[in-house]
Parts: structure tokens; C-alpha cells; sequence
């Protein structure tokens, strides 16, 4: 089997892609946070001990604009929001 060097870049691009995304700090807390299931934006930043609110708004939507996670609103009272893994997401676990 053989492959084309572009094949081994486009490879070797998504590879830093994920790596750059997932290298922060934050991010690994973010998405160790969210792996087992759907939580509250109060709860992960009450488990992510040191992160400023406006760290964690910010890696979230980061996350989100990857599509590696998805926001949900849930219409209760008062409205909460849920964070979960998208399928690209649940793809990038081991």
C-alpha cells in the first residue's frame, strides 16, 4: 500500500490541529469534565478548580466552533445549559 505525501500532510496538519486544540491546559480539564456525560456549565467550573469564569466560556465555545461539543439550553426554570460530546468529540476519545 502506498501513500501520497499529501495524504501523510493532510494527515500530519490534522494531527496538529487536534494537538493545538487539545494541547491547552483548559481544554484537557474541559473535555475530561464532559466525557461522562452531560453537565452543567456551575458544575464544571465548580470541578475545573483555578478556571475564571470567563476561561471557561471561552474554552467551551472554542469547542464548540470545532464542533467537538455541543450546547444544549434547557428550558427549565430557571434555563440551564448543558455541555456533551458531539460524535467528532466521542471520535477524539480513547
Amino acid at each position: 500500500m502506498s501513500h501520497s505525501p499529501t495524504a501523510f500532510t493532510e494527515l500530519d496538519d490534522q494531527a496538529l490541529a487536534i494537538f493545538q486544540r487539545f494541547g491547552t491546559r483548559w481544554t484537557m480539564v474541559v473535555a475530561s469534565l464532559i466525557e461522562p456525560g452531560p453537565i452543567r456549565f456551575g458544575e464544571l467550573h465548580r470541578n475545573a478548580k483555578g478556571i475564571s469564569r470567563k476561561m471557561l466560556t471561552q474554552t467551551l465555545r472554542s469547542l464548540e466552533r470545532d464542533g467537538v461539543i455541543e450546547r444544549r439550553v434547557i428550558t427549565n426554570v430557571p434555563l440551564a445549559v448543558e455541555y456533551t460530546f458531539t460524535e467528532l468529540g466521542w471520535s477524539l476519545c480513547p
